[in-house]
C-alpha cells in the first residue's frame, strides 16, 4: 500500500510540475506575441516613412529634371549637375601667378537657397 500511496503523490508531483511548465511557456508566447505585434507595427511605420521619402525624392527628381531641361542644362555626372546659364553668368579674370596662369571665377548670381531636408515622419 505504501508503494502504491508514494507512486500516487510522485505522479500528482509531476503532473503539477508539468502544468505549471505548461503555464509557463503560454505566458512565454503571449508575451513574444505581443513583441511581435509591437515590432511589425514598427516595421509598417517606418515602411510608410520610407515611402513617403522616396516619394519626396522622386519629387525632387522630376522638379530637377524640368528645371534643367528650361534652362538648357544638364548633368555632368555622379550628383553634380551643370547649367548652362551658369556658364553664361561667371566672369572669369585671368592671373599670372609664378608664371603660371590661374583662373578665377566669380558668379554674378545670388546665392543659391538652402537646400531643405527631407522630413522623417514620426508616428
Amino acid at each position: 500500500m505504501e508503494a502504491v500511496s508514494s507512486s500516487l503523490t510522485s505522479n500528482r508531483d509531476r503532473f503539477e510540475a508539468l502544468e505549471s511548465s505548461t503555464l509557463w511557456l503560454k505566458d512565454k508566447m503571449e508575451e513574444t506575441t505581443t513583441t511581435m505585434a509591437h515590432m511589425q507595427g514598427a516595421i509598417d511605420t517606418v515602411t510608410m516613412a520610407t515611402e513617403e521619402n522616396r516619394r519626396a525624392v522622386e519629387g525632387m527628381r522630376q522638379d530637377l529634371q524640368a528645371v534643367l531641361a528650361r534652362l538648357g542644362g544638364e548633368p555632368r555626372g555622379g550628383n553634380h549637375v551643370q547649367a548652362a546659364w551658369m556658364e553664361e553668368n561667371r566672369r572669369e579674370d585671368v592671373h599670372l601667378e609664378d608664371g603660371r596662369e590661374t583662373y578665377l571665377f566669380e558668379s554674378t548670381r545670388e546665392e543659391p537657397r538652402p537646400r531643405q531636408p527631407l522630413r522623417m515622419s514620426m508616428r
